[in-house]
C-alpha cells in the first residue's frame, strides 16, 4: 500500500479516501468506476504511456476489483 488511504483500503473495500499522486489510490478510484470510465483511462494510459503501460495498469485494476470483491463478499 502506498499511503494512508490505501492503508484504510485495505480493510474495507468502500473506503473513498483518495491522495493526489498515489498510484494505489489511481488504481482503486479505477476499480471502483463504470466500465467506459475505466476503458477510458485504459486508452488514456496507452497514449500517454505505450501499450505495456496499458497492460499493466488493466492488470491492476483487474487486481484490486477482484480485492475489493472479496472484501464484500466478507461483508455480506
Amino acid at each position: 500500500m502506498s499511503c494512508t488511504h490505501c492503508t484504510a483500503a485495505a480493510a474495507t473495500w468502500h473506503h473513498g479516501g483518495i491522495s493526489p499522486g498515489c498510484r494505489g489510490c489511481h488504481v482503486r478510484f479505477i476499480a471502483n468506476s463504470p466500465k467506459r470510465v475505466r476503458e477510458r483511462f485504459y486508452d488514456l494510459e496507452g497514449e500517454q504511456h505505450g501499450n505495456a503501460a496499458r497492460i499493466l495498469l488493466v492488470e491492476d485494476v483487474k487486481r484490486e476489483f477482484e480485492r475489493m470483491q472479496g472484501l464484500k463478499g466478507r461483508a455480506a
